[in-house]
């Protein structure tokens, strides 16, 4: 399931991983992976290999990324176009090329290409990372994403490896009031929470759910009960609170000509009038 999130390790005070991760975000998914690292980690070899990681600016990920992209590019060239010379083949490839420079955009062959050199910098390693970097027997390659934390409508669970204070924070997104004071993750004095399009609704840092002490770690499903909001949250989220939420996105669209802002009317009339149909259709009371 596509749950943002992103895994983090202090030591000695410097965040040296902030791994995003695309996929399972869930304490049950990269929470779990976490913990099942930590109860089983040889610390001294994860510490010594963990102070050796590389971190990569922009331009040095984007280097590999060219890297990956000639790589698999301009052998495809040569077999689409067997029929041109080596020179007007280096042309079309070269028109490639700096459309890829302007636009970033990529297909899977690349994506896969970088990924295999390059793993722990896609965004599917998540968690993974943690022992990667134990059993690397080479300085591993890193991305450190320090602000995606402190928009919590995009950055849906955080977990935090405090090595200097020996605990596990996780942190929990979807946070709609300013966080408190000793939280981790603070906004920059110059910085302003994310709106939504509407105004309806702000969203601030992750904010601190649970916090486990390294040598009193609980076992899995402990756990995942303790990182889990309780029931009583999901009763207070009435269908008018479902309504409100859905209709902020509708809302936010971007449409271009006037006849579909009429069928966004359209919609929320509906939606409106039809919710309580529709929420026990989909299996939501």
């Amino acid at each position: 399931m596509g749950t943002r999130n992103i895994t983090q390790v202090i030591l000695n005070g410097k965040t040296l991983v902030s791994q995003y991760c695309q996929w399972d975000g869930y304490p049950d998914g990269q929470g779990i992976t976490i913990l099942e690292f930590l109860t089983s980690m040889n610390r001294d070899k994860f510490e010594t290999n963990l102070q050796a990681c590389i971190p990569l600016n922009a331009d040095a990920t984007h280097a590999l990324w060219k890297e990956a992209f000639i790589a698999v590019e301009r052998p495809r060239m040569k077999v689409l176009h067997a029929e041109l010379t080596e020179e007007e083949i280096e042309l079309k490839f070269n028109e490639k090329l700096k459309e890829y420079e302007e636009d970033g955009m990529v297909n899977m062959d690349v994506s896969n290409e970088f990924g295999k050199y390059n793993p722990t910098l896609i965004r599917d390693m998540g968690a993974d990372v943690l022992q990667f970097i134990q059993d690397s027997p080479v300085p591993v390659h890193l991305q450190l994403d320090q602000e995606f934390v402190k928009d919590s409508l995009m950055c849906e669970w955080a977990y935090v490896i405090d090595l200097d204070n020996n605990v596990l924070e996780v942190y929990e997104g979807f946070n709609n009031k300013p966080v408190p004071a000793d939280n981790r993750f603070q906004l920059d004095a110059d910085e302003v929470a994310r709106e939504t399009a509407d105004g309806s609704s702000k969203y601030y840092p992750v904010v601190l759910m649970q916090k486990f002490a390294l040598n009193d770690l609980p076992d899995n499903e402990t756990f995942v009960k303790l990182c889990t909001p309780p029931d009583e949250d999901e009763e207070e989220l009435t269908s008018e609170a479902r309504f409100a939420h859905v209709a902020s996105i509708i809302r936010g669209m971007t449409f271009v000509v006037k006849e579909e802002e009429q069928m966004r009317d359209h919609m929320l009339n509906y939606l409106e009038a039809n919710k309580e149909d529709l929420f026990e259709a989909v299996g939501i009371n």
